[in-house]
């Protein structure tokens, strides 16, 4: 293959390259839509699961809480949320919030362990 030949496919290749991440990223970007809360990231969980304790501190509604932790597709809700009460850089509004869906869900946080 000649100089030339080389050069052509080499700057083919990248202008193609180029011009695909450019279509993907720019143009037409993925668009998430209609998305299951259980395929969020572990930190979105975490904060879906403080946004169900604090609907719960406000309308005590077990059966719902309980429901929207569903769409969670958690092995143990109850524990899930205690961990989330455990973590040291939640707000004390919202730490109790926590602590009450947890106990409500039948599991001791730490923080209220003797």
């Amino acid at each position: 293959m000649s100089r030339t030949g080389l050069f052509n496919l080499l700057g083919g290749l990248l202008l193609g390259l180029a011009l695909g991440l450019g279509y993907a990223w720019v143009i037409s970007p993925v668009q998430y839509t209609n998305v299951p809360p259980a395929s969020l990231r572990a930190d979105y969980k975490s904060d879906y699961g403080l946004m169900i304790a604090q609907a719960y501190a406000r309308d005590h509604n077990l059966p719902l809480a309980r429901a929207r932790l569903a769409t969670l597709a958690l092995n143990d809700p109850g524990r899930f949320v205690a961990s989330l009460a455990a973590q040291a850089n939640t707000a004390p509004a919202d730490q109790r919030a926590l602590n009450e869906l947890a106990a409500a869900l039948g599991d001791t946080p730490p923080t209220l362990a003797p």
